[in-house]
């Protein structure tokens, strides 16, 4: 991708334009060929000012590249505290 500025333009609009509703989970790896960089921060600051419920993982350690959640590794040691957060709202490690 040559010109990044229109993805992440784009991906600003998203978030922006996602509404409170059921909690979400947003999860970015480092080493993402398709990473246009700084995406996780603005997700926080969308959804800080709109009051969506969100759950941002930014570059979890020990999780490299775009495919890295398809690994068994990545839901064993972030499946409990993802499901913890969906369903009751609670923040618990290694979820930030």
């Amino acid at each position: 991708m040559r010109d990044v500025s229109v993805a992440r333009s784009e991906w600003q609009q998203i978030v922006r334009g996602i509404k409170p509703g059921p909690r979400l989970v947003v999860v970015n790896f480092a080493g993402d060929d398709y990473d246009v960089g700084g995406r996780m921060d603005d997700a926080r600051t969308a959804f800080a000012a709109s009051g969506v419920q969100a759950l941002v993982i930014g570059d979890p350690p020990g999780f490299k590249g775009h495919g890295a959640a398809n690994a068994n590794a990545f839901p064993r040691q972030y499946g409990a505290c993802i499901n913890a957060f969906i369903e009751t709202g609670a923040h618990q490690p290694p979820c930030p």
